[in-house]
């Protein structure tokens, strides 16, 4: 996944990758839940890796996360 960094050192997918990662997360996971769980694992991962904690990955990134993809994975159909 690439992301950039914006101003408030948060990331932001580019264009249209956040129907590809979602569509590849949906793809690889049995349901829209398991994706969804996936991918905000992987990115809390990648918080974590570049010196961020967990508390302000929940406090700061979980919503931002949830309101950005929950309505995706939302309407994507179960496998």
């Amino acid at each position: 996944m690439h992301f950039h960094a914006s101003e408030g050192g948060g990331h932001r997918p580019q264009g249209g990758l956040l129907m590809e990662v979602a569509r590849r997360y949906v793809e690889s996971f049995p349901s829209p839940f398991a994706a969804y769980t996936a991918l905000q694992c992987a990115l809390m991962r990648r918080h974590l890796a570049r010196g961020g904690t967990a508390e302000d990955f929940c406090i700061r990134l979980a919503p931002v996360f949830h309101r950005r993809y929950a309505p995706v994975f939302l309407e994507a159909p179960a496998r």
